[in-house]
């Protein structure tokens, strides 16, 4: 079968604005179903699922590491409702905008997958079945050039 080898979003800077980098990030999963068009501050649901942090600075291209996340929704083990990017720790003096799929000039948020083949089903052949070896974490963490914050 397929699995999912590596995963980052990535979102371009429109703006930054507050206190000077290193911003710190962490990235959330959605749990709760919510509107597109009927959702704001005040009816926002919360963040669920933590999937790491991440520092970022400058403007350009931000990444963030989602491998776990979008194995999690492959699998069924999470829904895929969304993600939240929080400031760290909570309240954090900065502002950081992103373009949207909407926004001209820019281009929205990416969620660039790796694809790979899974370890081989067992079969009752006595004829080992090859197989490619897939990444482990620290490899995965090369795999975008990104680093992990613990």
């Amino acid at each position: 079968g397929t699995i999912i080898a590596c995963a980052r979003l990535e979102m371009d800077v429109l703006d930054v604005a507050g206190a000077p980098a290193p911003w710190h990030t962490s990235l959330f999963n959605l749990d709760t179903a919510f509107s597109e068009g009927g959702t704001n501050w005040g009816n926002q649901p919360p963040p669920a699922t933590f999937y790491g942090n991440t520092d970022l600075s400058g403007t350009g291209v931000h990444q963030w590491d989602a491998t776990a996340m979008t194995q999690d929704w492959l699998s069924g083990a999470k829904p895929n409702r969304g993600v939240v990017l929080a400031p760290r720790p909570s309240g954090s003096a900065f502002d950081l905008y992103y373009y949207s799929r909407e926004s001209t000039g820019g281009t929205g948020p990416r969620l660039i997958v790796e694809c790979g083949e899974g370890p081989p089903t067992a079969t009752p052949t006595r004829t080992p079945t090859p197989y490619r070896r897939m990444s482990t974490r620290s490899e995965r963490r090369d795999c975008f050039g990104m680093q992990r914050q613990p």
